[in-house]
């Protein structure tokens, strides 16, 4: 029996996805709405459709790709290769999200210990720590830039491609959205920006010659639609509504129950179409 393992932010968790039986003004984790939130979601979904019964998501709402891969490494070694087991029988679901966001590792005052905690540069937030708050506005103000932000992207995609050979592990990587604008109307945010290579003020054009190579490295087909100049989860579901603008395929910065089965059926049908549960 293969495991599908999916490790990602909001969208792979499922945010905005409420039983509509329920009062509307309960959090989407609440264990009263678990049930119909996980039955509704593209990981759920995109098991089915593949016939794997077995899904573990490793998702969670704001996780950074510092988080989701963290997370993911965690689990691999704790349940598989540190006790030898083989990974022939996974396959591993990689949903991507703002490459701003990232994590440090922070101790509070008076605490021997720390904890990760994940910083949103572009978004106005309140950490409920002062001396965080602080740490947090001088690097976004001074620090946080997106040519560092696409150096981490790329060394991260990098390292775990390696890690799956390595491993002979079958996996699919997707981006599910580039949001480091941070406009509240979710059909203006876009990919172009950040990855089109015929943009000359695009970012990837000032990557110097290593990087460059690297992101040319990157599986075109285990990273999916890496190549094209909008290629999103965000994106799909775009091009579904342009071609027919009554769609309502979102909620408010999220994708509803409709747009999470466009999702998996967009998932399954390219997964299945380059055999990728197997590992070659």
């Amino acid at each position: 029996m293969k495991e599908l393992i999916v490790t990602g932010d909001s969208w792979s968790y499922g945010s905005e996805i409420i039983n509509p039986k329920l009062n509307p003004n309960i959090d989407e984790w609440h264990i009263t709405n678990t049930d119909y939130r996980e039955s509704h979601i593209f990981p759920t979904i995109l098991g089915n459709y593949l016939n794997i019964n077995s899904i573990r998501n490793l998702s969670f709402p704001a996780y950074s790709n510092d988080s989701i891969f963290r997370e993911l490494y965690k689990y691999l070694f704790r349940d598989y290769i540190c006790h030898g087991k083989s990974l022939d029988n996974v396959f591993v679901l990689v949903q991507l999200t703002s490459f701003d966001r990232i994590d440090y590792y922070y101790k509070y005052e008076n605490e021997t210990l720390g904890t990760f905690k994940t910083l949103w540069p572009n978004w106005e937030h309140n950490y409920g720590d002062y001396t965080f708050n602080m740490f947090a506005d001088v690097y976004s103000r001074f620090i946080e830039h997106n040519m560092g932000n696409l150096n981490r992207y790329i060394n991260q995609i990098f390292s775990f491609e390696n890690f799956c050979k390595i491993y002979k592990i079958p996996h699919l990587i997707v981006q599910g959205f580039y949001h480091t604008n941070y406009t509240p109307n979710i059909l203006e945010w876009y990919d172009s920006a950040y990855i089109d290579n015929t943009n000359t003020q695009n970012i990837i054009k000032h990557l110097n010659g290593y990087e460059l190579k690297m992101w040319n490295e990157i599986d075109s087909i285990r990273f999916m639609n890496k190549d094209k100049n909008n290629h999103s989860l965000h994106s799909i579901l775009k091009s579904k509504i342009i071609n027919k603008p009554n769609l309502d395929l979102f909620y408010k910065q999220h994708p509803n129950e409709l747009g999470h089965a466009v999702i998996a059926k967009e998932l399954s049908e390219y997964i299945k179409k380059y055999n990728l549960l197997s590992f070659n």
